[in-house]
């Protein structure tokens, strides 16, 4: 096991992820739908997108494909982003986002596990 410290766990688990959330669900082109204004984009120009942000980067209900635009301009989208997320999750998704955001933050050894199985996810996809 690597001997990082904390944050930088959780920076190679989010380098893992944000390729996974934004390559899940790409076309055999490797085109992926914006979550928040339906357009296609290669998925390596998507970014992964936050409803909420901390404890829940690594929540799959909580983290989508975005375009630049939405993401970065127009700073998550937050409106389109919750009725969309609504729509596919139900009424109670973003009070249960919200409480699960409140709750203490992980430990490093989560952290270490996280990185085993994104990594394997990862790999699961064959992206070269």
């Amino acid at each position: 096991m690597k001997k990082w410290k904390k944050k930088r766990w959780m920076k190679e688990c989010w380098d893992l992820w944000s390729v996974i959330v934004r390559v899940t669900g790409s076309d055999w082109r490797g085109y992926n739908t914006c979550y928040t204004c339906r357009r296609t984009f290669f998925w390596k120009e998507l970014q992964a997108g936050h409803y909420l942000h901390n404890k829940l980067d690594f929540d799959s209900i909580n983290v989508h494909p975005q375009c630049q635009q939405c993401n970065g301009y127009k700073h998550g989208s937050p409106r389109e982003y919750a009725k969309y997320l609504v729509e596919q999750y139900g009424v109670n998704v973003l009070k249960e986002l919200s409480l699960a955001g409140r709750e203490p933050s992980y430990p490093l050894k989560y952290y270490q596990d996280l990185y085993e199985k994104l990594k394997k996810q990862y790999d699961e996809l064959n992206i070269h």
